[in-house]
């Protein structure tokens, strides 16, 4: 089965300026990150997935962007205030109902 994942866009608004997004966290155990630049200090693409060690039930934390950005050196998002994995009662196929912004602006 596919593990379940959530992409956060990261758009950098300082067109002479680069920024790099050089890591993330997800403060949920079990949930890993991967930073994947689709423009190189320009946007990135920060894929987070759910390990197997994630339980059912409600969901609570923050994703942290670390990036190059001297203002802005870390950016911290919300995950909603209640988030649920639950598994499908017909096929048994676990699911993550967890909704992050699509896209982040560095500013």
């Amino acid at each position: 089965k596919a593990p379940i994942t959530r992409n956060i866009i990261v758009t950098n608004n300082k067109p002479n300026v680069p920024v790099k997004v050089t890591r993330a966290e997800v403060s949920v155990p079990g949930f890993l990150t991967d930073v994947v630049p689709t423009q190189e200090g320009v946007s990135y693409t920060v894929v987070v997935k759910a390990s197997e060690k994630v339980k059912k039930g409600a969901l609570q934390g923050t994703v942290k962007l670390f990036t190059s950005d001297k203002e802005k050196s870390v950016i911290e998002l919300g995950m909603p205030t209640r988030s649920v994995v639950t598994t499908c009662a017909y096929c048994g196929v676990g699911r993550v109902s967890w909704w992050l912004p699509p896209r982040v602006a560095v500013a």
